[in-house]
């Protein structure tokens, strides 16, 4: 995952889920710098320790800003990704999914059916604090004993499987349109 959000959804899943995760490892891991490329040598390295499954989550909202932070030397960040999506579709133990922007998109969506594009995440954000009035991306939010995410959306969890699947997959070549592939 490419950020602390996704580390503490994903940490709070395999806690509530343990029952039905026993013979997993759910094992969200951020990489020390979370750049696109070191996220991919974070993937590649998973890959060669031999799990059964490496799940690659990234927020596209990060590929926009090191896109728009380019040097314009070498490969630009979209067309990095391109490489590394055609190197992961080769590899049969790798997957790769998109949120777009972010991962809050995916909570929005356990309330919300909509396709609407929020190009930043803090956009997202506002529209989810209509449901999650509290909301906020900090630690201290996740790790609230009394205030626990997961609890409060995995009621909505058909929902948000429902509406994310309506809006389809992320396509490369058409990347300015909501996605969320959790």
């Amino acid at each position: 995952v490419d950020g602390e959000t996704e580390v503490w959804y994903f940490q709070k899943l395999a806690h509530h889920e343990r029952e039905q995760t026993k013979k997993i490892q759910v094992k969200p891991e951020l990489p020390k710098n979370s750049s696109l490329s070191k996220q991919f040598e974070t993937t590649q390295r998973l890959l060669e320790e031999g799990y059964d499954l490496v799940i690659w989550l990234i927020d596209f909202d990060t590929v926009l800003k090191e896109q728009k932070e380019w040097s314009k030397e070498g490969q630009s960040p979209v067309q990095q990704l391109e490489y590394y999506i055609q190197k992961m579709d080769k590899q049969e133990l790798a997957k790769i999914y998109f949120n777009v922007p972010c991962l809050e998109f995916w909570f929005l969506l356990h309330f919300e059916e909509t396709g609407k594009f929020y190009k930043e995440c803090d956009a997202t954000i506002k529209a989810l604090k209509k449901h999650l009035k509290d909301y906020n991306k900090t630690r201290k939010y996740f790790n609230k004993k009394d205030n626990d995410i997961y609890l409060k959306l995995k009621p909505h969890l058909p929902d948000a499987i429902k509406n994310a699947t309506k809006i389809g997959w992320f396509d490369l070549e058409d990347y300015q349109k909501a996605k969320c592939e959790v």
